[in-house]
């Protein structure tokens, strides 16, 4: 699995992720705490009344469901919330 993020137009609502190199080469912590990072960000531009969901697109990639569910771990420890993520995988 690859994680890259790329800047998109600034949405109160979403972020997306990008796949781009091995998960391997990219600690799931990193992006963990990107998501905390923008989730924060957001919280504070936009109020916390905002719902918020960050797109992994995982389309073309190889990962497994322990993968995912490790991401998802890390998110929940920093967010407190696993609802802002949403795996894309079609």
């Amino acid at each position: 699995m690859i994680i890259k993020m790329i800047k998109t137009e600034l949405s109160p609502d979403s972020s997306v992720f990008y796949m781009q190199k091995s998960i391997t080469d990219v600690k799931i912590n990193s992006l963990a705490n990107n998501i905390h990072k923008q989730y924060n960000d957001r919280k504070k531009l936009f109020g916390n009344d905002c719902n918020i969901t960050f797109h992994i697109d995982l389309r073309g990639q190889d990962y497994t469901e322990d993968m995912l569910s490790d991401i998802t771990r890390r998110v929940k420890d920093l967010v407190g919330d696993t609802n802002i993520l949403h795996f894309v995988r079609k």
